[in-house]
């Protein structure tokens, strides 16, 4: 039998926003802005299933830094970019329409801001706001271990062009 009171209970209540909402504003460039949410969002769940909060992008404003992070807890991939940041928080935002909307505003100064459950994006004219997805429940992702290897972009980018022909397509066939 349906019992609505337990339905009721699987709700957000009032009293407990922490789970839907952390302020956090910042001010960044809209190119870097753009570059960095398309490259996190490559590691972002295709089909988010179980857990929903895969579809977005976790935002964590501190310091004079972002840090996007964006996984399908198999591939974490994470961006920080420089911003002025005015409120330190955490935030998720869905990853494809935080993509669509930064990619169509005008080049220059770009503010986020979050308000209630809603973060407000904005850039020259434009101004949108989009809902946000809990960030209490994005999973913890910890740092790689073992030995890490700094390398130019432009060499490795490089290499990596000479051999992506030879790499195989079919898993089947290393």
């Amino acid at each position: 039998m349906h019992n609505p009171q337990a339905l009721l209970l699987l709700q957000p209540s009032s009293t407990n926003k922490s789970v839907w909402r952390r302020q956090v504003k910042f001010r960044c460039e809209r190119d870097t802005l753009a570059e960095a949410i398309s490259i996190t969002q490559r590691a972002v769940a295709a089909r988010s299933g179980a857990m929903p909060v895969l579809s977005g992008i976790k935002v964590t404003a501190a310091d004079d830094t972002i840090e996007l992070v964006g996984s399908d807890l198999d591939l974490t991939i994470r961006v920080r970019i420089p911003a002025q940041v005015d409120s330190p928080g955490v935030s998720v935002v869905p990853a494809k329409l935080f993509d669509g909307l930064t990619s169509r505003l005008k080049p220059g100064a770009v503010t986020f801001e979050v308000t209630g459950d809603d973060a407000k994006i904005s850039g020259g004219p434009a101004q949108v706001s989009v809902r946000l997805l809990p960030a209490d429940d994005f999973p913890k992702v910890g740092s790689p271990e073992g030995t890490s290897v700094s390398v130019e972009a432009g060499p490795f980018a490089e290499a990596l062009r000479q051999v992506i022909p030879a790499a195989s397509k079919d898993d089947a066939r290393p």
